[in-house]
């Protein structure tokens, strides 16, 4: 792409030179309007190399601001999920584990002020919890033994006991990073999707339909049977014959 673009630019202001300094001799001094207005030797091209390179510079911009969003979307959904865990263990006592060791099963305490490691089932205490980052409420939600609690939201007036039931990659704060990454991953690919809800109901899509114009093959085209039809019947139809001159 860039080689293309290059060599259109060059090849654009090349000729345009070429175009006011040889073929539209003139005065010994001419000046720079008078060689913009005058050269009609084949034409001058300046206009062409201005815009393409303006449109691709534009392009590029867009581009790297897409890219920064993207990043920037994904360092707060990193910064959003806990880094590590407290585990408690059936003796009682209680250790310090990075998130991603956190095994279904396990039980971990979550204390005033810290983010819930994964999803799971309370088991013991109660807590209001900030749940704004997941669905948007701007009120904390009391959660009790017996509640459901998602992974990356904050404990914030009591402590909270937790029976991890979803970790990793399996948690609620896994798909929205998982369909940032898709987005990127297919629009590398030539694949642009609309948005994440559409990417997100894919899942359940079991036939593809194109029309005329679709393309999804490789363009060679190769000839993979050949039916052989019946005989068609043939009838002899005689005409008669012109009259005598």
């Amino acid at each position: 792409m860039d080689t293309l673009v290059s060599l259109g630019i060059t090849a654009a202001c090349g000729w345009s030179v070429y175009a006011m300094f040889v073929l539209d001799r003139g005065p010994a001094r001419m000046s720079m309007p008078y060689l913009l207005m005058h050269a009609s030797g084949g034409g001058i091209y300046l206009e062409v190399a201005a815009w393409l390179t303006t449109f691709l510079l534009a392009g590029r911009l867009y581009e790297a601001k897409a890219r920064r969003d993207a990043g920037d979307a994904m360092r707060e959904l990193a910064a959003a999920g806990a880094r590590d865990a407290c585990v408690l263990e059936r003796d009682g006592t209680e250790h310090r584990v990075p998130v991603a060791e956190l095994a279904e099963g396990q039980r971990f305490v979550v204390r005033p002020g810290e983010r819930i490691a994964a999803d799971g089932e309370v088991e013991f205490g109660q807590s209001a919890v900030d749940r704004s980052m997941m669905t948007g409420e701007s009120v904390p939600v009391d959660a009790v033994a017996g509640d459901v609690v998602t992974g990356g939201t904050i404990a914030l007036t009591g402590r909270l006991v937790v029976r991890a039931d979803k970790v990793g990659r399996d948690t609620q704060l896994a798909t929205p990073a998982a369909l940032v990454v898709a987005s990127g991953r297919g629009a590398r690919m030539g694949i642009f999707i609309k948005g994440y809800q559409a990417l997100e109901s894919s899942r359940a899509i079991d036939t593809v339909v194109l029309d005329k114009t679709g393309t999804v093959t490789t363009g060679q085209m190769t000839v993979t049977a050949v039916p052989a039809l019946p005989a068609a019947k043939t009838r002899v139809i005689a005409w008669p014959s012109p009259p005598p001159t």
